[in-house]
C-alpha cells in the first residue's frame, strides 16, 4: 500500500492500474486508433497537391527607364544597372507591388474558372501508375469534389470567391538583406499557379511605371486642361443664366409646383361650371313644360292678384344690375378684353355682385303678388308665375354661366401650356445641371492629378526606382503535397493516447468508488482471479505480489479464520 494512501480505500499502485486499464480496453483502444488513422487518411487525401510557381525581381536605384523587354529573361539591357536600392525603397516597391489594383487585373485575367478549378490528383496518371494508386486518386478526386461544392453560386459570388482564393494563395515579399522581390504562387494545377504568377508580374510592371514615369511635360498637359475645363465650365454657367431668364423662372420646382396647382383649381372651376349650367338647363326645362300647360296652372278666382308694385320696383333693380354684371364679365372675355386680374376691374365687379345680391335679397323679402280688388277674371298659378320668371331669366344666366365656363377653359389651357413649356425648359435645365456638374468633377479630378505629379515629380528629382526581372515564373514540377503518412500517425497517436488516457482515468475512478477495503482484503484475490485478462496471473502467482499485497493477503489457515472478528468481515 502507498505511503500517502488513504485509510479505508483499496491498495492504488499506479503501474498495476495502468496495466490492468490497458489490458481490459485493449480492443477499444485498437479500434480507437483504427479509426484515428482512417480519419488522418481522409485529412490527408482531402488535400491535394499544391505546386508552386516563384517569379523574382530587383529593385535598384537610379534614372527611372521604361521596363525593357530584353531584362525579362536577364539579358541586356539598354538602361543602366544603377546603384543597389536602399531598404526603404524596397519596402516602397512592395508597397506598390501590394496594391489592389494588381489583384483585380490577375484575377480578371487568368479568369474565374482557373482560380475555383477543382484540384484533379488523377491528372499526372499514365499507364506506369499502378492500380491502387488509380483508385485512390479516383477517391480523392470525388472527395476534393465534394468539398469543392461550396465555390457554385452566382457570378458576384463566385468572382468574390476566386479573389479570396487569390489573396490567400498569392504571397509577395522580399528577401531578407537583399534588394529581391519574389512573387509566388501556390495552386492545385502547375499551370494555373505559372499563369498567376506570370501576370501578376506583368501587371505590377505596369503599376511601377503608372506610379514612377511621369513625363515632366505631363505637368503642362494638365495645367492647360485645367484651364479649358475652368472656361467651359464658365460658358456654360452663363448660357445656364441666360436660359433661366429666358423660361422666367429661377426655380423648376417652385414654377411647375405652381402651374400643377393652378390647373387643378382651374379643373375644378370648370367642373362646377358644367354642373352649374347643367342644372340651369334642367330647372329652365322644368319651367318651360309648365309654361306650356298654362291652361292647368290658370284657376278661376272671384279676385285677382295684381302684381306688388315694391316687388316690381325691385325685381327691376335685381334685373338690371344682373345685366350689369353679366356684361362686365363678358368684358374681359374675347380679343381686346379687359384683364381679369386688374385691381380696378376686380372692384367695379365686386361692387356690381354686392348690389345684385342685396337688391335679390330685398326682393326676396317682398310678396311678388296682393290680393286686387274682386273681379271675376282669371289669375295665373304662383308656380306658374315663377316658371314664366325662369324662362325669361334663362338666356342670361345661361350667358352668364357660359361665358365662366370659356374663361375658365381658356385659362386651363393656357396653364397646360405653360406647364408643358416649363417641363421643356426643366429637361434643358437639368442637362445644364448634369455638364457643370460633369466639368466641376472633372476639374477636381484634373487638380488631384496635377498635385500627385507636382508631388512624384519632386520624388523622381531625389531618386528613382528601376523594376527588373530575374527570374521568370516558372512551371513547377515537383509537388508540395500533404504528408498523408504523417496525417496517418497523427490520427493514430491521437486517437491512440486519447483512448489509453481514458481507460486509466475510468480505472482510477472505478477504484475509487469500490467497496471498503476490508472485503477487497478478502475478495480481491478471487475476484481478480475470476478476470479474464488475469487468469493467466493467477495461475503463475503474479496477482498476490502484483495486486494485493503479500501484507495484505487473508491468512486462510483454521486458527487465523477462528481468531478472525465478525466485524472485519461485515459489508
Amino acid at each position: 500500500m502507498n505511503a500517502n494512501q488513504a485509510p479505508g480505500m483499496p491498495p492504488f499502485d499506479p503501474m498495476e492500474i495502468t496495466w490492468l486499464a490497458l489490458v481490459k480496453a485493449r480492443w477499444k483502444i485498437l479500434v480507437a486508433a483504427g479509426v484515428g488513422a482512417g480519419l488522418g487518411l481522409v485529412v490527408g487525401l482531402a488535400q491535394p497537391n499544391v505546386y508552386t510557381s516563384l517569379g523574382k525581381f530587383r529593385v535598384d536605384a537610379g534614372q527611372l527607364a521604361s521596363v525593357m523587354e530584353s531584362s525579362r529573361g536577364g539579358g541586356s539591357s539598354s538602361t543602366a544597372q544603377g546603384m543597389r536600392a536602399s531598404r526603404e525603397e524596397v519596402i516602397d516597391e512592395l508597397e506598390i507591388l501590394s496594391s489592389q489594383d494588381i489583384m483585380m487585373a490577375v484575377a480578371q485575367e487568368v479568369g474565374t474558372d482557373a482560380l475555383l478549378r477543382p484540384a484533379d490528383p488523377s491528372a499526372f496518371d499514365n499507364q506506369w501508375t499502378s492500380p491502387p494508386v488509380r483508385y485512390m486518386h479516383q477517391f480523392q478526386a470525388w472527395l476534393l469534389g465534394q468539398l469543392n461544392g461550396m465555390s457554385g453560386g452566382d457570378t458576384w459570388e463566385r468572382e468574390s470567391l476566386a479573389m479570396l482564393a487569390l489573396q490567400g494563395r498569392t504571397f509577395v515579399g522580399a528577401v531578407r538583406g537583399s534588394n529581391v522581390i519574389t512573387v509566388s504562387h501556390s495552386s492545385a494545377h502547375p499551370d494555373v499557379a505559372q499563369q498567376v504568377v506570370k501576370a501578376y508580374m506583368d501587371a505590377g510592371e505596369r503599376q511601377h511605371v503608372a506610379v514612377f514615369s511621369q513625363d515632366p511635360q505631363d505637368l503642362e498637359v494638365l495645367r492647360e486642361r485645367s484651364t479649358s475645363l475652368r472656361a467651359h465650365l464658365h460658358e456654360h454657367e452663363t448660357a445656364f443664366q441666360d436660359h433661366k431668364l429666358e423660361c422666367g423662372f429661377q426655380n423648376l420646382e417652385l414654377n411647375t409646383g405652381f402651374l400643377t396647382g393652378r390647373i387643378t383649381e382651374l379643373q375644378n372651376e370648370l367642373n362646377r361650371a358644367e354642373a352649374e349650367l347643367a342644372e340651369l338647363e334642367a330647372s329652365h326645362g322644368a319651367a318651360q313644360e309648365i309654361v306650356s300647360n298654362e291652361q292647368a296652372y290658370v284657376p278661376q278666382s272671384s279676385r285677382d292678384w295684381v302684381d306688388n308694385p315694391d316687388w316690381v320696383t325691385a325685381h327691376d333693380l335685381y334685373v338690371n344690375l344682373q345685366t350689369a354684371v353679366t356684361e362686365k364679365e363678358m368684358a374681359a372675355v374675347g380679343p381686346g378684353a379687359r384683364n381679369p386680374n386688374d385691381p380696378a376691374y376686380v372692384q367695379e365687379l365686386t361692387d356690381l355682385v354686392t348690389r345684385r345680391d342685396e337688391a335679390r335679397a330685398l326682393r326676396d323679402t317682398i310678396d311678388p303678388m296682393v290680393m286686387g280688388p274682386e273681379t271675376r277674371r282669371q289669375q295665373p298659378n304662383p308656380a306658374f308665375t315663377n316658371a314664366q320668371r325662369i324662362v325669361a331669366a334663362f338666356p342670361g344666366q345661361k350667358a352668364a354661366v357660359e361665358a365662366r365656363l370659356f374663361s375658365s377653359r381658356a385659362q386651363s389651357e393656357k396653364a397646360v401650356k405653360d406647364l408643358a413649356s416649363a417641363h421643356a425648359c426643366g429637361s434643358t435645365h437639368e442637362t445644364f445641371v448634369r455638364k457643370i456638374a460633369g466639368l466641376k468633377e472633372e476639374i477636381v479630378k484634373n487638380n488631384d492629378e496635377y498635385a500627385a505629379a507636382g508631388r512624384r515629380a519632386d520624388s523622381e528629382l531625389l531618386g528613382k526606382t528601376n523594376l527588373r526581372r530575374i527570374s521568370e515564373a516558372f512551371l513547377p514540377i515537383e509537388k508540395d503535397g500533404p504528408r498523408r503518412s504523417k496525417s496517418i500517425l497523427i490520427g493514430l497517436f491521437l486517437f491512440l493516447f486519447g483512448a489509453s488516457a481514458l481507460a486509466v482515468l475510468r480505472e482510477v475512478i472505478d477504484r475509487r468508488l469500490r467497496r471498503p477495503v476490508e472485503v477487497e482484503r478478502l475478495l480481491g484475490l478471487r475476484v481478480l482471479a475470476a478476470l479474464p485478462e488475469c487468469r493467466s496471473w493467477a495461475r503463475r502467482g503474479r496477482v498476490e505480489r502484483g495486486v494485493v499485497p503479500a501484507d495484505d493477503l487473508p491468512d486462510v489457515s483454521p486458527g487465523a479464520q477462528a481468531e478472525k472478528p465478525k466485524a472485519e468481515v461485515s459489508a
